[in-house]
């Protein structure tokens, strides 16, 4: 188990979702005290329901304490509490004032360092990761995926291939980027590199590593990252827990029904209408969607599902929000596929949750939930377009020895995303980190 340790963890944002980053800060918390260490958890920005809503999904009977960021200034909390800035004129008027922004968080993050064993940083402002700093500062940084002024903005402009989007929001990135982003990553070497301040990184998944990878191979031919490079190459993977117990307890093959589930937060950027389109070829298959209306834009996403469903006059299709865990588990046990939308998901909780139920997974062919769960069952449950995910659903269905060699072997590979295996993983970069850190000069 190791040296009990006094650790800090900081997760920026605790104000606009309830979503899967801020569920992973909540169990790392939960996970290290049950190892025995002493940890405290900070955070720049925190709303009531959001807590409430990520305490339930994280297992706590009673809300863990969070330790506000004291910052006064208007333009540090308008910074520091959201995760991206999404006005160009905001970056114009204060991009003089954004370096003392970053200095005080570092101040702070740093002041930690001093109190606490190990401090675990959660979640990195993209603008203010990319202006002026190739990494926040903490013993561990714990990602869950290239941010998305990263991918977006950098890798573009380096002639990196990325399908556009149609999203307003990534759309207003690459104008910001295209007019802003480019002076600074023609000075690139200039800024200031702080890796020598991180022991180690942790990735959520195998997927989230080889992007990591790719990025920093690309930044590192235009300027100084320090050691990026080796920390992403070594990153430990950890992938987000599950409570697999609760759902590979009540898997019953005889009680399945043709049924594809589909669990996500009604926002943008899930691409949840490319499930009803599927729905629309599938009429004998039964097709729930169920999400958490939370975020912000969620009842724009549910108007807009519901208009889809009617213009299509299906019957197939229905939407429930958010339902309580018993509901969702009753779910989870019936369906016989979980299908997810057309995107790439950083890991997919949600996918590795209805594959330790038995639904067998039809995935979007990228992204973690691909890479570390549904290729590991099957090579043929990725698809590419509506067309390919109704037929593979369609072949699963309607061959019942093979929906049910692919449900065991689902509800197999998910084992390894157990909440035991979490804390192990945890654990292990913690120690490790904790190891490296009292043995370095360089602290």
């Amino acid at each position: 188990m190791g040296t009990a340790l006094k650790v800090a963890v900081y997760h920026t944002n605790f104000c606009d979702t309830a979503g899967g980053a801020e569920i992973a800060a909540f169990k790392t918390v939960k996970a290290l005290r049950e190892q025995g260490h002493e940890v405290d958890l900070y955070t720049s920005c925190a709303k009531k329901d959001i807590i409430k809503t990520v305490a339930e999904n994280s297992g706590f009977s009673v809300f863990p304490k969070l330790i506000l960021v004291d910052e006064k200034s208007p333009l540090i909390n308008f910074l520091i509490k959201r995760n991206i800035l999404v006005s160009y004129q905001i970056l114009q008027e204060y991009k003089h004032e954004h370096k003392h922004v970053y200095k005080k968080l570092l101040e702070f993050i740093n002041d930690l360092r001093k109190e606490y064993d190990i401090v675990i940083s959660m979640q990195v402002p993209s603008l203010i990761h990319f202006h002026y700093v190739d990494i926040m500062p903490g013993d561990i940084m714990y990602l869950h995926y290239p941010t998305i002024v990263e991918e977006v903005g950098i890798i573009p402009l380096l002639h990196i291939n990325i399908p556009n989007s149609k999203f307003p929001l990534i759309k207003l990135y690459k104008k910001l980027i295209l007019h802003e982003e480019y002076n600074i990553l023609r000075n690139y070497e200039k800024r200031p590199n702080n890796s020598n301040n991180v022991y180690l990184v942790a990735v959520n998944s195998s997927w989230t590593k080889e992007r990591l990878i790719k990025l920093y191979s690309i930044l590192s031919k235009i300027g100084n990252i320090g050691k990026m490079n080796e920390l992403i190459k070594d990153a430990s993977i950890v992938y987000p827990p599950i409570d697999y117990e609760a759902y590979a307890s009540m898997y019953d093959p005889s009680i399945k029904k043709d049924l594809a589930l589909t669990v996500s937060r009604y926002c943008p950027g899930k691409n949840l209408k490319s499930i009803i389109y599927v729905a629309s070829k599938l009429p004998n298959v039964s097709f729930v969607i169920v999400g958490s209306t939370k975020t912000p834009g969620s009842q724009k996403v549910i108007s807009q599902l519901e208009t889809l469903i009617d213009e299509l006059k299906l019957k197939n299709v229905s939407l429930e929000k958010d339902v309580p865990k018993n509901r969702l588990i009753e779910l989870y046990s019936q369906a016989k596929v979980y299908l997810h939308p057309l995107f790439a998901e950083h890991f997919g909780i949600a996918i590795a949750e209805g594959a330790a139920a038995g639904a067998v997974p039809v995935v979007y062919r990228d992204g973690g939930g691909w890479m570390d769960i549904a290729s590991r069952i099957d090579p043929m449950l990725g698809y590419s377009n509506i067309d390919e995910a109704s037929k593979v659903i369609k072949t699963i269905i309607q061959d019942k020895d093979l929906w049910l060699k692919l449900s065991k072997r689902s509800v197999e590979t998910a084992s390894s995303f157990s909440w035991s295996n979490y804390k192990l993983r945890l654990n292990n970069v913690v120690q490790r980190a904790f190891q490296i850190k009292t043995g370095s000069k360089s602290f």
